[in-house]
C-alpha cells in the first residue's frame, strides 16, 4: 500500500511535545515495516538520514502560506495514497477516504481560557476535520479516549488507544549525576511555560517550599513561553527575595534536556491536563521521582510510581516536594518504582500496533 505521511512538523530543527513525539512514531514505524511504501510531505527537504529508507519517498513541497490548506491538498488531490496518517493534528479537507488521525488532547475544552482566540479556533477545527475524515481515530491514552467520546459523540469502534513512549537511548538512568547537578541541587519542570501548564502554580508551591525549609533547591523551569506566559513572568517577580531561585531556560537541545532530568533532585509536573505526559516518562527513565498530577491521563501514565496530587491545591504541591526532598528512603523508593514503570512503555511496542492498524484498513 501506498501511505501519505505528513511529516511538516517533523523537519523543524527545535522539535518539541507532538513534533518529538511524530518523529519517534515515524522512526520505528519504518524499522518496522519494509512493505508498505511511503510518502513522506514535508515543506523542508529531510536532513535525517533515519527517516531514508528504499521503502520511502520525499515529497517536498515549497509553499509560502497555509501549507496544510492549500499545498499540502493539492499534491493530495494529484497524486492520492492508499492511506493518509496525520499523526500530528492537521488533515487536509481531501484526505482519502482510509484516513488515520492522532488525537493527543482535548484541553482546549476543559481550560479555553488557556488558550488564545486563535488557539481556540484552531483546536476545534483540526478536531472536528478529522472527526469528520478519519477512519479510525488513534488516542494517546484511555483519558483522551473517553474526552472524545464525551465531548463529541464518536463511536467506540471508531478510536483505539495506542500509549505514547519515551527514547529510551537519550532518558537513561546513571548512578552518578552529572557535574553541574553538583553545584546546585533543583527541582525540574519540563513543557511549554503556559497557563494550562500550571506553570504559576507550580512556582508559589516552590516558594512556600523554600520559606519552610532551608534546603537550597533551585527551580528550573524549561521550555518555550506559551499564552499566558506575561502572568508566569508576573509571579516570578513577586516571588521575591526567592526570585533568584527561579531558572527559566528557554528551549534546550535533547542532550541538554538528557543532563537535567538526570541532575534533578524531583522532577514536579502537576500540570492541569495532559492528553498524556511524556515528561513523567523521560524523567522516571532518568532515575528522577516524579510529582504530578491526579487528574486526566497522568494518574493512567504514573500508576503507582509518583507522587499524585491535586494541582489545584498549592499546598498539596508543597507537601509532596518536602517528602520527597527530605525523605532520602522515600526519594529511593519512588526512583525505583519510576524506573520500572518507565519499562512498560516503549515506542517500539507503539509502532507495532499502529502497523497493525495500518495493515487492518
Amino acid at each position: 500500500m501506498d501511505i501519505g505521511v505528513d511529516i511538516s512538523g517533523i523537519t523543524s530543527i527545535k522539535r518539541t511535545g507532538v513534533e518529538n513525539m511524530s518523529y519517534q512514531f515515524l522512526l520505528h514505524l519504518l524499522k518496522l515495516d519494509k512493505t508498505n511504501r511511503y510518502y513522506l510531505y514535508t515543506r523542508n527537504r529531510i536532513s535525517d538520514n533515519s527517516l531514508k529508507s528504499p521503502n520511502t519517498t520525499e515529497r517536498f513541497l515549497p509553499f509560502p502560506r497555509y501549507w496544510h490548506k492549500l499545498r499540502l491538498p493539492i499534491e493530495l488531490l494529484l497524486h492520492k495514497p492508499d492511506i493518509f496518517l496525520a499523526i500530528g493534528y492537521m488533515v487536509p479537507f481531501c484526505s482519502p477516504k482510509k484516513t488515520i488521525v492522532f488525537i493527543h488532547d482535548l484541553a482546549f475544552r476543559y481550560y479555553p481560557e488557556a488558550y488564545s482566540a486563535k488557539e481556540l479556533f484552531l483546536q476545534e477545527y483540526a478536531l472536528n476535520t478529522a472527526i469528520k475524515h478519519a477512519s479510525k481515530l488513534i488516542c494517546v491514552s484511555e483519558s483522551t479516549r473517553k474526552d472524545l467520546i464525551k465531548f463529541c459523540n464518536v463511536t467506540t469502534d471508531k478510536t483505539t488507544v495506542i500509549h505514547l513512549a519515551h527514547d529510551n537511548k537519550l532518558f537513561r538512568h546513571s548512578s552518578t549525576k552529572p557535574a553541574r547537578s553538583k553545584e546546585k541541587p533543583y527541582v525540574l519542570f519540563v513543557g511549554r511555560l503556559e497557563s494550562r501548564k500550571n506553570v504559576v502554580g507550580i512556582i508559589k508551591a516552590f516558594a512556600r517550599f523554600k520559606k519552610t525549609t532551608n534546603l537550597p533547591h533551585k527551580l528550573v523551569l524549561v521550555g518555550k513561553p506559551g499564552h499566558g506566559y506575561d502572568k508566569i513572568e508576573n509571579e516570578i517577580v513577586a516571588s521575591g527575595n526567592i526570585r533568584d531561585d527561579i531558572v527559566v531556560t528557554g528551549y534546550v537541545s535533547n542532550s541538554e534536556l538528557a543532563n537535567l532530568y538526570s541532575g534533578a533532585d524531583a522532577f514536579v509536573f502537576p500540570t492541569l491536563y495532559e492528553g498524556f505526559g511524556i515528561p513523567i516518562l523521560e524523567a522516571m527513565a532518568s532515575g528522577t521521582p516524579v510529582i504530578t498530577s491526579t487528574t486526566s491521563s497522568m494518574p493512567e501514565v504514573a500508576g503507582d510510581a509518583a507522587v499524585l496530587v491535586d494541582p489545584t491545591n498549592i499546598s498539596d504541591i508543597t507537601d509532596a516536594l518536602n517528602k520527597l526532598l527530605t525523605n532520602p528512603a522515600l526519594k529511593k523508593a519512588y526512583v525505583a518504582k519510576g524506573l520500572e514503570r518507565a519499562q512498560q512503555f516503549s515506542w517500539d511496542s507503539s509502532a507495532s500496533k499502529l502497523l497493525s492498524i495500518i495493515n487492518e484498513l
